[in-house]
């Protein structure tokens, strides 16, 4: 199968000014030979966007677009790269993929957390950015052809947090129940 980028926009509520312009640079650049792509929606994105997307992708061979999956972080394990905003759980399913991501961070003069995470990310090599404020066709698609080649740098994080807790605990219910299986041995010959 050939390989693909994979766009997205968490629960797409404010994703779509994003998603449509990737689509518009994917198509403008010398893109649809090398790679596929595939859109997520999220299932917030606004009806009229979608079915611009929809309609859109219609027309163009190895264009596939995706309101919704329980398989975001298993999508992105797989693409040769990705194209996001940078919310706090997207962020996260980026650097344990370790999936190649270009992102755009969502900023409003009272919420700039996202190019905050961005930046920092991005001059730590582990992922590329452009500022939303210089999104355009030309520059979009030359960020995306260059996300091909991109390689992050190794995080060096634990990302497995919820499998370590989650045998803690279980490790925990064991120790428990052995301790009152003896107990109850004791009291009862």
């Amino acid at each position: 199968a050939k390989p693909y980028l994979l766009a997205s926009a968490g629960g797409g509520r404010v994703g779509g000014p994003l998603l449509r312009s990737v689509l518009t640079a994917y198509l403008a650049a010398d893109l649809p030979r090398r790679v596929d792509l595939v859109v997520v929606t999220g299932p917030f994105l606004p009806e009229a966007e979608c079915i611009w997307l929809e309609t859109t992708a219609a027309r163009h061979a190895g264009v596939e677009i995706v309101r919704w999956t329980d398989d975001l972080p298993g999508l992105m394990r797989r693409a040769a790269g990705s194209v996001s905003q940078c919310g706090y759980n997207t962020t996260m399913d980026l650097l344990a993929s370790g999936v190649p991501a270009l992102v755009v961070p969502y900023h409003t003069p009272h919420d700039f957390e996202q190019s905050t995470r961005a930046a920092r990310l991005a001059d730590a090599g582990l992922v590329r950015m452009l500022a939303p404020d210089a999104v355009d066709e030309p520059s979009l698609g030359r960020e995306l052809a260059a996300l091909l080649d991109f390689r992050p740098a190794h995080t060096g994080l634990r990302l497995d947090g919820a499998a370590a807790t989650a045998q803690i605990v279980a490790a925990g219910v064991a120790a428990t129940s052995h301790a009152d299986a003896t107990l109850a041995g004791d009291r009862h010959p």
